[in-house]
């Protein structure tokens, strides 16, 4: 993971140190968010938002928002899409496991 493309040239130097420690936790938040959506949607619930994803891997809603791209784009979560859009639960994406999204 490239932390580069989490910055732009104008963020705080305390953001830019952020974004480099990113590799040192991201797999482990990448483990925990998907052991939550698979709990999450092995029951009646369709997909989870990334607050309900939070809730049960111990992350926060914001470390949760921020790691959904990185899966996204590995092919491993996808956002649910109702009526041509993204599916919405209380303003928030509802996610799944990508073999569930499709």
């Amino acid at each position: 993971m490239n932390p580069l493309h989490l910055v732009r040239a104008t963020d705080p130097l305390s953001s830019i140190l952020a974004a480099e420690q990113v590799p040192n936790f991201a797999e482990h938040q990448h483990r925990q968010i998907l052991a939550a959506l698979e709990f999450l949607c092995a029951g009646p619930q369709l997909g989870a938002t990334a607050r309900e994803i939070a809730e049960h891997s111990g992350l926060t809603m914001e470390q949760v928002a921020r790691r959904m791209p990185d899966l996204k784009a590995a092919g491993k979560a996808a956002v649910l899409q109702y009526e041509g859009g993204d599916l919405m639960r209380g303003r928030c994406r509802v996610w799944a496991l990508a073999k569930a999204a499709l």
